[in-house]
């Protein structure tokens, strides 16, 4: 901010006197935008840089958080499953039903 002030005061400084053979001055200016356009550039691909990593980082947390997430549905789903398999409370009941079937039909014979 320093050096836009110092720059704007040399460009008033030659335009108040009307000197228009002011070249010391006009480089100098110049010189001072060209260093703060160089800053400004190199602080905009600083900035770039800092927000495509700030992204890269969410979307790692939002991966890491989908697989979670991902792995206990997985460890939730995986008793169920068994369940399904024949081992679950239905599937003993009808077992043991047949069990009782055959020998009710053993006694009677």
């Amino acid at each position: 901010m320093r050096r836009f002030v110092a720059a704007t005061h040399l460009l008033n400084h030659c335009a108040v006197h009307g000197d228009t053979r002011c070249t010391r001055h006009q480089q100098q200016q110049q010189q001072l935008l060209q260093s703060l356009h160089l800053q400004e550039q190199q602080q905009r691909r600083w900035l770039r840089e800092q927000q495509q990593q700030q992204e890269q980082q969410l979307q790692r947390q939002q991966q890491q958080q989908q697989q979670e997430q991902l792995s206990s549905e997985m460890l939730l789903i995986s008793p169920l499953s068994g369940s399904q398999a024949g081992q679950g409370p239905h599937a003993s009941k009808s077992a043991g039903g047949g069990a009782e079937e055959a020998a009710g039909t053993a006694g009677a014979a």
